[in-house]
This record gives structure tokens, sequence and C-alpha cells, in this order.
């Protein structure tokens, strides 16, 4: 009995097909792990740094209620950066699996 080329080559393609469609899952599952580490890194410089330089700017013997705002600021900005970086690990931990 002779098999045909197409009855033979069927599975082999559909072992390719499969094996790119598992191939563009991980790409997609780099990227979405990527988002939320250049969040982080976004965040980082353009929200915390900013605060940072002008705390570490100023003397701490002339600290005043301007010093304390910006210290309170600073503290919900860290607490941003926390959450982006909890989701971060979530996300990371979902596109394991």
């Amino acid at each position: 009995m002779t098999l045909s080329p197409a009855f033979v080559q069927r599975p082999v393609a559909f072992g390719h097909w499969m094996g790119g469609m598992a191939q563009q899952h991980m790409e997609r599952c780099q990227r979405l792990k990527r988002t939320p580490d250049m969040a982080l890194l976004t965040y980082t410089i353009f929200v915390i740094m900013p605060t940072n330089r002008r705390l570490t700017g100023a003397p701490p013997v002339s600290a005043t209620a301007e010093t304390r705002r910006m210290l309170e600021r600073w503290g919900v900005h860290h607490a941003g950066r926390s959450a982006l970086g909890l989701a971060a690990t979530l996300i990371f931990l979902w596109a394991q699996r």
C-alpha cells in the first residue's frame, strides 16, 4: 500500500502550524511581561525622580512644611510604584502558566 504525499504531509504541516502558534503565544507573553517593566521605569523617571531630586537637594536643617508635603507625596508615588511592581509580578506569573 502506497501512501499519497498529501496524506503524509498533512500531519507534518499541522505540527509546524502548532509550533508556529506556540511560538507566537510565547512572543506575546514576552511582550506582555516587558510592558509593566517599561511602565515601572517610566513612572520612576518621570514621577518619582523629580521629587527625589528636590528632596535630596534641600539641606536637612532647612526642612519646612513644604518638605513634609514632598515627603508625603513621595510616599504616595512610591505606593503607586509598588502597585505597578505587584502588577508586573502577577502578569509574569500568569504568562508562565
